[in-house]
């Protein structure tokens, strides 16, 4: 299998994400991508990636009475500084986990579209960054999104995925609850927006006194 398309031809003949998980992770190495996880499961605050990297953090939202899903998505640099920012709804009524896996979906879209080619992705979902890691087996309602993500990031010179408490997620958490009074999606290109400064300083203090 020394092609992408060629990995997906042999996707189709296997039904267990074991085995689909083995073909990803063979397929990086072969393209000197970078796959792995960092657990951050007992950090609780945001941590700033080394250059080239980018951090891009990631929650999603349910509002049950408007039968639809939302998405919160936040990069940042090296130092602190946001790079781009994604508020998002989408109408699609979707459980808990299902909208976590939906909003990381979106997350890999959206660094891709804005241009980011190095992307440590990181989510307060434990089990959606297992999933996508492959220590675990997706449940039935995420593993078509799942699968979708393991393909999506091959494009990526590089890629990460790590898992980390909600106190350390909060802009990401904020721009998801701020897309339950848009209509579609807001994008932010180098700018903050406002209603997440006060998240923000708080990542960059702690991060600083660490």
């Amino acid at each position: 299998m020394d092609t992408y398309s060629g990995v997906v031809t042999e996707l189709k003949k296997f039904e267990s994400h074991q085995e689909f998980c083995l073909i990803i992770v063979g397929y990086t190495f072969k393209t000197s991508l970078i796959y792995c996880g960092i657990y951050n499961s007992l950090s609780g605050w945001w941590t700033n990636p080394s250059p080239p990297w980018y951090k891009v953090n990631v929650d999603g939202a349910i509002f049950e009475a408007q039968h639809a899903t939302s998405v919160g998505v936040i990069f940042r640099d090296h130092g602190g500084l946001v790079v781009a920012a994604l508020s998002k709804k989408v109408f699609c009524p979707l459980g808990p986990l299902e909208a976590e896996a939906k909003a990381l979906e979106e997350a890999v879209d959206f660094a891709w579209d804005v241009g980011i080619r190095d992307a440590h992705f990181e989510c307060d979902s434990k089990m959606i960054v297992d999933a996508v890691l492959c220590t675990i087996c997706p449940q039935a309602s995420i593993y078509n999104i799942i699968t979708c993500i393991g393909q999506k990031v091959q494009a990526f010179r590089s890629f990460q995925f790590s898992h980390i408490k909600r106190t350390g997620n909060r802009p990401a958490h904020i721009l998801a609850q701020h897309a339950k009074n848009i209509d579609n999606y807001v994008t932010w290109i180098e700018e903050n927006p406002d209603f997440i400064e006060s998240a923000l300083t708080q990542d960059v203090l702690l991060l600083s006194s660490s």
